[in-house]
């Protein structure tokens, strides 16, 4: 009997266990169904809902497959019938239709981005059942469909800020800036299309169904994308990279290509910072510097001095990158210099967009400064550029009030086998030269994602292989977004120095008429060639001189005989003190001479054009003494060194301020004023 009730007792008390089981399995069922989290989720991020419902399908993500050689991938799409996309298809490209899973083994085709609402929806309702009308009407507002390699999905993700920002205080010269928000993707509703003129789109946040398309287009191959690019191999085309360049012997193959496109398209759709996030901190128009060290002080007080002798109205923004860089007594200095100056510190954890000094030279630091100056229609000027007008001008230009922007011609082309062409999916343009960013001007309020765009990429070190610094970024991140820029129709000018012997006639006099005493004739090659290091002037040194090119003229956009607006001096600090000091006194200074291309308006012909090395054999041995009667071999190698110039072997210099170039009359003279020559009278300086 008591055996009988104790086998009662244990089937009780298993029964009672395996209740409590099934109970406790309904309520965590009903729990996860109703989860108030769920809720919030889907309101707050609609592609994590997409994925919590298994309706988001991401984009995949390729492996990286950097080979030596071409591969079976790089030549996959080069067969007949692949349609070769460009800038003049995209009117033809039409509305996208994506792709987007239901969940489970079942799928179907989205056609219209009202089909992901939809889909997205009945979803929602189907495991929120308990919520109200009004709360699904508002999910159904804040999904916003967008698209990422032919696949239609949802782009309102939350960007996480990199950093807690408060309001700064303001400093003398400092503009504080309002507390940066906790982004949130901007939404919109359009279906994504591709805009033909998208130049014309009135603010950044228009662009956002344009940029959706993006990942719709056929891809480009780097094979494909160099195939618009037909220069023989006889004209003199002046390439940024040699063809030895790794990238340009082994083609980057299509799965890396596709890659890294991926990744810039899904920074821009989902976590670039929105415009709509910021457009209140940015307003008016100036001009913005970077510059913080010794000597860009120096070239920047010289600048500042230029703008004041034309009186500008533009005010200034000195970005530097951390306090220690720039001290309180250099801002006095400099807003005594010019009054209307202000300072910025892309160190400062309130700014829009943070960034960080990588070496020696951080070519990154224009891109923040442009992205996180005050002006909303920002002018890029480097320390070492000098206006030869009011830049003010540049802002009623038909270029930029056409186009938003104005990107500035470099000497060198971009070689076909670059794999920018492949990973903007841009063919190569025979009509383009690579661009200058000593000078940008840029409406800020349109372009704000283009920017970021090119931020991201002078940012990477893979991009760092195949484009020099930050000047490109900008051309090629408004290629790979679609969107015309701004241009000048006339190609640079070389300005710059023809040097000769001290006891020969100074240029531009006939070599023949020699004053003094000293050689019996006008640098003989003999001689020239024993001292150059390369013997790259072999055609001036028969009598006529050294034509050293240190200067781009930069011109006013609007017409093809535009007068010269910037001389851009990238290449004056790799003169040596002995040089400044030669054309000085014994020829007419450095701004005597120029040299500009019979072609400049007609971007397609070829002119030839280098960088050159100019070492000097025209000084005398007692000019390396120098004044105070000379310091031996260290002293001697600083007064020669070797200068880097740019020449046009076939065209003859010319004298700056002639009738073609009457804006540089008096130009030496102005900036002697204006202390350029700053480097020549501070013995402690090597150059520029």
């Amino acid at each position: 009997m008591a055996l009988l009730t104790a086998r009662r007792h244990i089937i009780r008390y298993v029964l009672a266990a395996l209740l409590f089981l099934f109970l406790s399995y309904q309520f965590l069922t009903r729990a996860r169904t109703s989860a108030p989290t769920s809720n919030s989720r889907a309101l707050n991020d609609p592609v994590q809902a997409l994925k919590d419902n298994g309706a988001y399908v991401p984009v995949p993500k390729i492996p990286l497959q950097k080979q030596n050689g071409l591969t079976e991938h790089a030549n996959k799409d080069d067969r007949p019938g692949v349609k070769h996309v460009g800038l003049e298809d995209a009117d033809q490209l039409g509305e996208f239709a994506g792709t987007a899973t239901t969940g489970g083994a079942n799928t179907k085709t989205i056609s219209t981005a009202a089909e992901v609402d939809k889909t997205l929806l009945s979803k929602i309702l189907s495991a929120e059942s308990e919520r109200s009308s009004t709360e699904v009407t508002a999910i159904s507002h804040e999904t916003t469909p967008t698209s990422h390699a032919g696949m239609a999905q949802t782009s309102t993700k939350a960007t996480t800020p990199t950093n807690t920002r408060a309001t700064p205080s303001a400093s003398a010269g400092d503009h504080g800036k309002k507390p940066f928000p906790s982004p949130t993707r901007p939404h919109h509703t359009q279906s994504p299309s591709l805009v033909a003129s998208a130049h014309t789109l009135a603010s950044a946040d228009d662009f956002l169904p344009h940029f959706a398309a993006l990942p719709s287009q056929n891809n480009l191959t780097v094979l494909q994308a160099m195939k618009s690019c037909t220069w023989s191999d006889n004209l003199p085309v002046n390439f940024q990279f040699g063809k030895d360049a790794e990238w340009a012997v082994n083609l980057r193959n299509e799965s890396e290509i596709t890659s890294h496109r991926n990744d810039w398209q899904r920074f821009i759709l989902e976590d670039a910072i929105p415009w709509s996030q910021v457009s209140d901190q940015f307003s008016g128009r100036g001009i913005v510097i970077v510059a913080g060290n010794e000597r860009s002080l120096k070239r920047t007080f010289v600048l500042l001095r230029m703008l004041n002798h034309f009186n500008t109205s533009l005010p200034v923004e000195i970005h530097h990158h951390g306090t220690e860089e720039l001290s309180t007594h250099n801002k006095t200095a400099l807003k005594s210099t010019f009054p209307n100056v202000s300072f910025s510190d892309l160190e400062d954890p309130t700014q829009p967009v943070t960034t960080s000094a990588k070496g020696f030279i951080n070519y990154n630091l224009k891109t923040a400064a442009l992205l996180n100056s005050r002006f909303a229609e920002p002018l890029l000027l480097d320390s070492d550029n000098l206006p030869v007008s009011d830049p003010a001008v540049l802002f009623n230009s038909s270029t930029y009030t056409t186009y938003g922007s104005i990107f500035w011609p470099d000497i060198a082309r971009t070689r076909p086998e670059n794999p920018i062409w492949a990973l903007s999916n841009t063919p190569c343009s025979m009509s383009e030269y690579e661009q200058e960013s000593g000078q940008l001007l840029v409406n800020k309020s349109k372009y704000w994602y283009h920017l970021q765009l090119a931020k991201y990429w002078s940012d990477s070190e893979y991009y760092s292989e195949f484009l020099l610094g930050d000047k490109d970024t900008f051309r090629f991140a408004w290629h790979a977004l679609r969107t015309k820029y701004g241009r000048p129709q006339r190609w640079i000018t070389s300005v710059g120095v023809v040097q000769r012997p001290r006891d020969e006639r100074a240029w531009p006099s006939e070599p023949d008429m020699k004053i003094g005493v000293g050689s019996t004739s006008a640098m003989s090659r003999d001689r020239a060639e024993d001292q150059d290091v390369n013997a790259s002037n072999r055609i001036e040194t028969q009598g006529k001189g050294i034509y050293c090119g240190h200067s781009f003229g930069q011109h006013f956009p609007d017409r093809n005989d535009s007068q010269t607006m910037f001389l851009h001096g990238g290449l004056v600090k790799t003169l040596t003190p002995g040089q400044i000091r030669h054309a000085r006194k014994y020829g007419r200074g450095l701004f005597a001479a120029y040299k500009e291309s019979s072609s400049a308006s007609d971007w397609n012909k070829v002119e030839g054009v280098r960088i050159k090395w100019d070492g000097g054999p025209y000084l005398e041995e007692e000019e390396d003494e120098g004044a105070d009667g000379g310091k031996g071999e260290e002293r001697r190698k600083m007064m020669r060194g070797i200068a880097h110039c740019t020449d046009m072997d076939l065209i003859e210099p010319r004298v700056a301020g002639d009738e073609e170039t009457k804006e540089l009359s008096g130009f030496e003279e102005l900036v002697q004023e204006m202390g350029f020559y700053w480097m020549v009278e501070d013995e402690s300086d090597e150059g520029l």
